[in-house]
């Protein structure tokens, strides 16, 4: 039996404002800028090993791990997204310090993280792929977020881990793996004590006003997942962007399909445009 082949990525952490910061990195391609990842809540950077490994070969890849996520410290209590992004844009400056520019992507609360990454860093953010975007109007973002935004309740026979279960696990879809859907649930269960508090910023954040700031290039990825109608309510605002179909894949479209997601974004970030 021939051995597997080795991951393309390794393990780095960094010092950032709230303790050490984790990140799956791969190795550097000449002549490309690296391209950083932000996962959704409650997962971890590890979410996007199936599409790092498929890209990984063209440019360097950074799967950051969130503030209180996967293996990050959490921060010391409530803070700003504004906050999350500055921890990890302070992260970056660590892992990259020699490139003058990277590319960025995120989905569901990693797309708003990149979103403001891409505000507080103007001339080192080169383009932005999101999707699943957690846009809401001001009036409306309180409520759309309460649920979510709040310390879980813990039963002392361990039933609330059940809830997490039967979301990740038994509704996945199909082609996701039970070993994926554990990977996946391991992570939630790593975020449980503070997660919630990534919730409690977005319903903060003054999306309205801080995406007309983005000003670099944007693909807005529209998948057939819970997020989309808020994608497309929050697509207008953005100065300059373009949204891709992609209504073939749902919510597990990493997992499922990240050849897919490798290649249009591949295609947007090795696009010649006069907006570089």
């Amino acid at each position: 039996m021939t051995s597997p082949e080795p991951a393309p990525f390794r393990r780095a952490f960094v010092d950032g404002p709230f303790g050490q910061i984790h990140a799956w990195v791969t190795p550097p391609v000449a002549g490309k800028p690296p391209l950083v990842l932000f996962h959704p809540s409650p997962y971890s950077g590890a979410y996007f090993h199936a599409l790092m490994s498929i890209m990984a070969p063209g440019r360097q890849l950074i799967a950051l791990d969130i503030p209180g996520f996967g293996a990050s410290a959490p921060p010391p209590g409530a803070i700003a997204l504004e906050d999350y992004a500055g921890a990890l844009s302070q992260a970056l400056k660590g892992l990259v310090p020699a490139e003058p520019q990277f590319d960025v992507m995120g989905f569901h609360t990693g797309a708003m993280i990149a979103v403001e990454v891409a505000v507080q860093e103007p001339e080192r953010v080169r383009r932005l792929v999101v999707a699943g975007l957690p846009f809401q109007e001001r009036e409306a973002r309180a409520a759309a977020f309460a649920p979510m935004a709040r310390s879980p309740s813990l039963a002392e026979d361990g039933g609330h881990l059940m809830t997490y279960w039967n979301i990740i696990a038994r509704a996945r879809s199909e082609g996701v793996s039970l070993c994926q859907a554990q990977r996946k649930f391991a992570a939630a269960m790593a975020a449980l004590p503070h997660g919630w508090r990534a919730y409690e910023a977005l319903s903060r954040y003054p999306a309205e006003a801080r995406i007309p700031r983005v000003r670099q290039p944007v693909r807005l990825l529209l998948i057939n997942e819970a997020l989309r109608p808020r994608t497309l309510a929050a697509a207008p605002l953005f100065p300059c962007a373009e949204l891709v179909e992609l209504s073939n894949l749902n919510r597990d479209a990493f997992d499922v399909a990240p050849e897919i997601i490798a290649r249009v974004t591949q295609d947007f970030l090795d696009k010649e445009t006069h907006h570089d």
